[in-house]
């Protein structure tokens, strides 16, 4: 009961053919079973044209043409950013759905030289074999102190190196022996 007066309605309309299609069953059968026990209605594979006052529009050719609604709550997944492709045309390993795929050092698994951290990436080989981390702010902020110990020390040995190879281009040195 809304106020003691009226009953809520509830429908969630998603895009895809299934909720959190790329989550493990357990967490999908744990959603589900959370919004029918609610009375959530769910309806797959809507893509919205139009939020009216009154109603959702559905886009052309769709049979049910509009959900009633008084109020709207949009929410979206999370989506691989364009400069990834534009990455990917050029050789950067990216994943099936566009992620920069990078180790748990935070490089990029094709090119040592490129760092990528939160939404925009993958981790490939954390330890046990667990799953690169949700596509989540939290997440992302906790990548946010590795990246940069690790930029700095990728940095700090890059500098090292240049130095010591421009001392021994300057005459002998005991690097090479």
């Amino acid at each position: 009961m809304l106020g003691g007066k009226q009953r809520l309605s509830v429908t969630l309309l998603d895009s895809g053919a299934e909720l959190l299609s790329h989550e493990p069953p357990a967490c999908r059968a744990a959603v589900h079973a959370a919004l029918r026990e609610r009375g959530v209605a769910v309806e797959h594979g809507c893509a919205v044209r139009a939020v009216r006052a009154d109603a959702v529009e559905l886009a052309e050719g769709d049979p049910r043409r509009e959900v009633p609604a008084t109020h709207v709550l949009w929410a979206t997944g999370a989506e691989a950013q364009s400069l990834a492709a534009v990455l990917a045309r050029r050789g950067v390993a990216t994943s099936e759905r566009g992620w920069v795929r990078v180790s748990p050092t935070l490089q990029s698994v094709s090119h040592e030289d490129l760092f990528a951290a939160g939404d925009c990436a993958q981790i490939d080989g954390l330890p046990g074999g667990a799953a690169s981390p949700p596509k989540a702010g939290v997440y992302a902020v906790r990548a946010g102190p590795v990246l940069v110990r690790n930029l700095t020390l990728t940095l700090t040995l890059t500098l090292a190196l240049t130095l010591t190879l421009t001392r021994c281009a300057r005459g002998p040195c005991s690097c090479a022996t």
